[in-house]
């Protein structure tokens, strides 16, 4: 099997290639199907998951701060001479 059968597990299954800063490729570090791919995935899903409700709460607490609150907690993180 050549290695341009071989389907990356990262964000290239459509055939996209990965660069690092839009400059080098990356390489592939799985093949779909492949045990590694398998034993990554569950793990890889779960803290995807988990960031997007960190993401989701600290942007509802801001949102709670600025709105409902009113401590003018968003103002007090700015510097002095822009708050």
């Amino acid at each position: 099997m050549e290695t341009d059968d071989l389907k990356p597990s990262s964000l290239s299954f459509s055939g996209w290639k990965i660069f690092l800063f839009f400059t080098m490729p990356l390489p592939m570090l799985a093949t779909e199907g492949s045990s590694a791919a398998r034993s990554i995935g569950g793990p890889h899903e779960t803290m995807e998951w988990a960031l997007l409700v960190v993401i989701g709460v600290h942007i509802s607490a801001a949102v709670a701060h600025r709105f409902i609150y009113r401590d003018r907690v968003m103002q007090r993180m700015l510097p002095d001479q822009l708050a």
